[in-house]
């Protein structure tokens, strides 16, 4: 009864502070690295399963993540000089299938959605734009971010309209 009603409502709050607390990304990376520290303690198939779908998790969440598989699972994995060559590198394949496996659906609906190939994201090319121009390094608008690029042959590689800052 009134128990769980309280156990629930307990529960939400904890959710919401870890939410806010601990980020998707972060959470991964910390998972990505227990998962690798499992594979290095006993290194199976289950394991080197289980980092490369950590690893593709996270590529989901966050894009530029998918660099840790060549990163950390390959020299980790290949670091195993217990285990046979042919095994390591069976490792290391069989952890870049569950990657790729885990990503594959995801690619393949954004094929027929988008005019241009979009692998995992499509936002790091805005983001680094925005953030990458004259006029956010120096001036009023120093740590600002344009999303209004200006035109071709734009020499400052982006504008910002004095008129959108003006209240």
């Amino acid at each position: 009864g009134m128990r769980s009603v309280t156990w629930t409502q307990v529960a939400q709050y904890i959710i919401l502070i870890i939410a806010y607390m601990i980020p998707l990304a972060m959470l991964g990376v910390a998972t990505t690295i227990w998962t690798a520290y499992r594979f290095l303690a006993s290194p199976t198939l289950g394991w080197a399963v289980g980092v490369g779908v950590v690893v593709g998790l996270l590529a989901l969440t966050r894009a530029e993540q998918i660099v840790l598989l060549p990163l950390l699972v390959v020299p980790l994995f290949l670091s195993r000089r217990s285990l046979p060559f042919a095994r390591r590198v069976g490792f290391v394949a069989l952890a870049g299938v569950a990657c790729v496996a885990l990503i594959a659906p995801w690619t393949l609906y954004n094929a027929d959605r988008f005019e241009r190939p979009v692998l995992i994201s499509n936002g790091a090319g805005q983001v680094l734009r925005a953030g990458n121009c004259d006029i956010t390094y120096h001036g009023e608008f120093l740590g600002y971010t344009s999303l209004n690029f200006g035109g071709v042959g734009d020499p400052h590689g982006c504008t910002i309209l004095e008129d959108e800052f003006a209240d």
